[in-house]
């Protein structure tokens, strides 16, 4: 097998923009090559070909990632997930160049599993442990070196080698015992090599950060005595955004304060090196695995109420028509009048109730209506209303209460509009002033996809025409189509099934979702690394021109690595997010083994159909689990039987838990009758 460092970077490329072709262009400057470098690939041309200033890949090659079944391996590619005919030996997640016509794998291109959990067990025969991997059973384990261990303990493994079916490996950590209430919860998050804990050395260094206000003060505006507040979750302790109102003769000051989060993490510190790993806070659940240490993210860096806080902000000029006159850019320092909850602002926009100033409550009812401005601005723009699909749970001693849909209401609305009209802000004044810059970017979707989720949307009964699908407007009159409809979800997820995902850039490039042309991530540098970069970037070229030159050369360098590793950290985020709230469903119905819920069905297979249940819950009823044998018609998108039962995509239907695989965190209902 000839392998090239090249080649690797090529097929790497294929299979992070998905396609069979790569614009040579791009491929140039990507990989700061030339036509000639790849024609010094051995037998390249095994692999690739040029043509019409493309590189593309032959037909009969995919680069895919492995997804193992528990009776079939997969190639999920671009284009389609091909079933393979035998149990391939790899792990889950390899990324790999296969023929699919022979299904041999030419290349190992990256391996997605670094690591491994296992459980230790000891035979009765003999004292040597030996070790249970899980959903492994083409390999077994040996470790080079480890201490005693326990029956029972899970173990974090590193892979050394793979040869053949025997997995070398070191012992890195023991993550708990199998009988620990949290153990699977741990598990989730070690697959992903997420660290948990800082170093005693870093909790030292961010314990011994020390502000020198009157210094500050001499370069900073003074915002101290302006109405200034946070509105937050109830739970939430890393504040890292504030809001300040002023009214004029002619006009309102309304400030959007941010911490100051780049004054207290110096670059190249410890924190900062590890802020930089993590790129992200991880929310599981009932727990915060913050991108900094509390002391910072809790503490010093938090805009805690009456408390002195150094604060990046833009303030904006706003008639009294709430149009934005202008705007500015600044270095202040501010104290938190209140610490608001988001329910005590909702119920002062339901019910006129509340139990703060009058001051407070006026400039609460102005930016209110300020708001309103913004969500009809933004809606005009083309942003697409995607329905939620976060859940929320009620834990109380490793016991799940109870599980429900996040709502989003008005106060949530008004803080959503003012740091999406701050981040916009930022973007298009940095992109103006042509510097380098953090850019959050949103990709049209892809045109395949998004017309094959309009065919099952249009027989759903909503026509929509979508040649122009560049232009967000359309798909989101799409999504409103279904909006007041048993269908919203469905539609709402057909459609982001078909977007690509956002990205960390250092290019200006389109923000699909929100439809807006310019647009960043300025609002959230206490749980996100971009926007700690970025107030760091704005202070050293906008505030501190001292060598300038050097710093502009600088950040145009580092941006794009810096960004490409955010993305990458942000999606293994969603990803543990997400398993760890279908672990804690799984825990939910186990603990209400009896109960019949009522859910609709969003999407049909051939072999089964998802189901949510009314609390947000997913899971899956197999066809095989039907009481009676059912027909799948895959035009119309339903199941029929010999007695004419049809359940068809947005059915409601009453269902029974009855099981679940932990190991994969899959849900298995089963139907009991139409609703």
């Amino acid at each position: 097998m000839i392998h090239s460092d090249l080649l690797q970077k090529i097929l790497i490329l294929f299979y992070e923009r998905e396609s069979q072709n790569l614009d040579l262009d791009f491929l140039f400057d990507e990989l700061e090559i030339n036509e000639a470098d790849i024609k010094k690939i051995d037998d390249y041309q095994k692999y690739f070909y040029l043509h019409n200033n493309y590189l593309k890949l032959h037909p009969n090659l995919r680069v895919g990632k492995i997804s193992k079944g528990k009776m079939t391996d997969y190639l999920r590619a671009h284009d389609e997930n091909y079933r393979l005919a035998f149990k391939s030996l790899t792990l889950n997640g390899d990324i790999v160049l296969m023929n699919m016509m022979s299904e041999v794998i030419l290349f190992y291109l990256k391996r997605e599993i670094t690591h491994l959990i296992c459980e230790v067990d000891y035979s009765k025969k003999k004292r040597k442990p030996f070790y249970i991997l899980e959903n492994i059973e083409e390999f077994h384990l040996e470790l080079n070196d480890a201490p005693e261990l326990m029956k029972g303990e899970i173990i974090y493994v590193k892979i050394d080698s793979i040869n053949h079916k025997k997995i070398i490996g070191t012992y890195v950590d023991t993550i708990g015992h199998v009988n620990d209430p949290d153990v699977e919860m741990l598990k989730i998050i070690y697959k992903k090599d997420w660290p948990l804990e800082f170093s005693k050395e870093l909790i030292e260094e961010a314990r011994n950060i020390n502000i020198d206000y009157d210094s500050e003060l001499k370069t900073r505006k003074d915002y101290r005595d302006t109405l200034t507040f946070t509105i937050d979750g109830a739970d939430a302790k890393d504040l890292d955004d504030a809001i300040s109102f002023k009214e004029e003769k002619d006009y309102y000051e309304i400030g959007v304060h941010i911490a100051d989060i780049g004054y207290l993490v110096k670059e190249g510190s410890l924190i900062d090196l590890e802020a930089k790993h993590r790129a992200t806070s991880l929310y599981v659940v009932n727990k915060v695995i913050p991108m900094l240490p509390v002391q910072i993210s809790n503490g010093i860096g938090s805009l805690n109420e009456d408390e002195e806080k150094l604060a990046m902000s833009v303030v904006f000029k706003v008639s009294k028509s709430f149009e934005v006159i202008n705007y500015s850019i600044l270095k202040t320092i501010i104290k938190s009048d209140q610490r608001l909850t988001y329910d005590e602002v909702n119920q002062l926009f339901k019910t006129n109730q509340f139990n703060h100033s009058k001051a407070l409550k006026y400039a609460l009812m102005v930016l209110y209506d300020f708001s309103k401005v913004l969500v009809k601005k933004s809606k005009n723009s083309g942003s697409i209303d995607f329905e939620s699909t976060e859940l929320e749970f009620v834990i109380e001693d490793d016991k799940v209460l109870e599980i429900k849909k996040r709502e989003s209401d008005d106060a949530e609305k008004l803080i959503e509009v003012l740091m999406i009209l701050a981040n916009e802000t930022v973007a298009t004044h940095l992109f103006n002033l042509n510097y380098p810059s953090v850019y959050r970017i949103h990709e049209a979707p892809d045109f395949d996809k998004l017309s094959e989720s309009v065919k099952v949307i249009s027989r759903l009964g909503f026509e929509s025409n979508i040649r122009d699908y560049k232009n967000p407007k359309n798909i989101s009159k799409l999504v409103n189509l279904a909006s007041d409809t048993r269908y919203k979800h469905i539609v709402s997820q057909l459609v982001l099934k078909a977007m690509k995902r956002a990205v960390y850039v250092s290019y200006r490039d389109i923000h699909y979702g929100l439809g807006l042309q310019c647009y960043t991530h300025f609002t959230a540098p206490i749980r996100r690394y971009p926007d700690l970069i970025l107030h760091r970037l704005i202070n050293d070229l906008l505030f501190n021109k001292s060598e300038f030159q050097k710093k502009f050369s600088y950040y145009d360098r580092v941006l794009p690595d810096i960004l490409k590793h955010s993305s990458q950290q942000e999606r293994v985020a969603i990803e543990i997010e997400r398993d760890v709230e279908k672990l804690y469903s799984i825990k939910y119905l186990n603990q209400n083994i009896d109960e019949v819920y009522k859910g609709q069905i969003v999407s049909i297979l051939p072999s089964g159909m998802f189901i949510q249940l009314q609390n947000g819950i997913e899971g899956f009823c197999a066809l095989r689990n039907m009481y009676t044998y059912f027909y799948f018609y895959e035009e119309t998108l339903n199941y029929i039987n010999d007695f004419g039962v049809e359940y068809k995509l947005g059915d409601y239907v009453l269902v029974r838990y009855i099981g679940h695989d932990v190991s994969r965190l899959e849900i298995d209902f089963k139907i009991i009758k139409k609703v």
